[in-house]
């Protein structure tokens, strides 16, 4: 009698939809679950959870200050090992909680996978640093890891404290996924006009008794002119009349270099905050695939059209990257530029004796750079701007054309006419303005 009274209510009371779900018994959530939760902050006690780890993280940096003084460590030794200690335990139990509950967090893949990925994460990553030095100290007392660093590396866990609680510091990171090109383009020029001012310094200043060695090789010099690009001109009386001249372009150089990413992080914070105002996420993402798509056929409607090109025309696509194997041959020469870089800063480190090797390397380096400067002075006039009666001078005379030239023929000439005419160290050093063509090709 009460089943068939409960069967009638339930079909001849009609309750509102909403009402009725709420009467109907809902599914209990697993452990993993409620654990998913607390962990991400999503319910009341995930709030006072991530706050708890929050000050817990905070008092680990006041704790790093505090064992930097000498007399306060000593006198509070016991309660701060004991501190650390409870710290490095509940960061590692908060750890190994995130491992478990990743498959929640990354649906789409599989459980291991999912743990893989979040271990390999940036924060995974901060959360790992934050306890396992302590552990290998503990466990592998050999590997004699300084108490110091430890603490130096728990102090990243602030950063996973910014990406929970202070959200507008994380359009940081939206700026430079919209600006990361325009970044890239910036920090290689900036990195290759430090490269050369450091060269001219070295040039002009390593016989100068006047400055002891400061710019008695490349490494030393290259640290003097990053302190000149920031502004910093600890000498400047001791250099050479030549050293002054470099030091005024320093100048000029790191105001109107060095100021340029600073310049672009600062409009395109604007620019993603505005947008986040105006356009859906979705919107977004299905006009970025469109861009994609359209912009990957006509990549491949391009390399068709190179390929059924004259040898000539199809020369000169490839040395201008138009293609995929254009690409690979621009990387390649970055690769090689930068070798050559590394090898003439080591060569002017007073006793190297590596000079047969650096030789070789560079007698190779050279023939590579002369066959590309021949085959774009071959195939030049295939661009229209060189294909008049005097293009191939045209491009000898452009800016591209002197850099491929003074990049090889300072050692070809050294080469056939040996002697003095030419020193190996001015030769050595003109080889870095190849960068500046391969910041240009490879960037751009």
């Amino acid at each position: 009698f009460s089943g068939t009274l409960t069967a009638m209510t339930y079909h001849n009371v009609d309750l509102p939809s909403d009402e009725s779900t709420s009467l109907l018994p809902q599914p209990a959530k697993s452990y993993k679950q409620q654990a998913f939760d607390i962990v991400e902050g999503n319910t009341k006690q995930g709030k006072w959870f991530n706050g708890f780890i929050m000050v817990l993280i905070l008092l680990n940096v006041l704790l790093f200050f505090a064992t930097t003084t000498k007399d306060f460590y000593h006198r509070h030794k016991w309660a701060l090992e004991f501190f650390e200690f409870i710290s490095v335990v509940v960061f590692t139990a908060e750890y190994a909680l995130r491992v478990y509950i990743a498959p929640l967090k990354y649906e789409k893949m599989a459980h291991g996978m999912a743990r893989t990925m979040f271990c390999c994460s940036f924060f995974g990553i901060i959360d790992l640093m934050g306890f396992l030095p302590y552990w290998l100290t503990i466990f592998f007392p050999e590997a004699r890891i300084s108490l110091a660093l430890i603490r130096v590396l728990r102090i990243v866990r602030v950063f996973r404290a910014e990406g929970q609680y202070f959200e507008a510091f994380t359009l940081f990171d939206d700026v430079y996924r919209a600006n990361v090109n325009m970044l890239i383009v910036t920090g290689f020029t900036g990195s290759v006009v430090w490269l050369f001012i450091g060269d001219l310094y070295y040039l002009t200043e390593r016989n100068n008794s006047e400055v002891e060695g400061k710019f008695s090789n490349m490494f030393n010099s290259m640290w003097w002119t990053l302190v000149n690009l920031n502004g910093e001109f600890p000498i400047n009386e001791e250099l050479t009349p030549w050293g002054k001249v470099v030091a005024i372009g320093t100048v000029i150089v790191a105001v109107g270099v060095f100021a340029i990413p600073t310049g672009i992080l600062g409009s395109g914070l604007k620019d993603i905050y505005d947008k986040k105002r105006e356009e859906a996420a979705n919107e977004e993402e299905e006009d970025s695939m469109e861009v994609a798509t359209t912009e990957e056929i006509c990549r491949v409607c391009l390399e068709k059209e190179i390929e059924e090109m004259p040898l000539q025309e199809r020369t000169w696509a490839h040395m201008e990257g138009r293609t995929w194997l254009g690409r690979m041959i621009d990387y390649f020469m970055l690769v090689l530029i930068i070798l050559n870089v590394v090898a003439f800063s080591y060569s002017t480190i007073p006793g190297f004796h590596h000079k047969s090797l650096l030789d070789a390397f560079e007698a190779f380096s050279v023939i590579i750079f002369t066959v590309e400067f021949l085959f774009n002075l071959w195939s030049c006039v295939a661009e229209p701007k060189y294909s008049g009666p005097y293009g191939r001078l045209e491009y000898v005379m452009s800016f591209y054309g002197m850099v491929d030239l003074l990049t090889v023929l300072p050692w070809w000439v050294d080469i056939f006419y040996p002697g003095d005419i030419m020193p190996t160290t001015f030769v050595r050093s003109f080889r870095l303005i190849k960068l500046f063509r391969s910041d240009i090709e490879t960037f751009a």
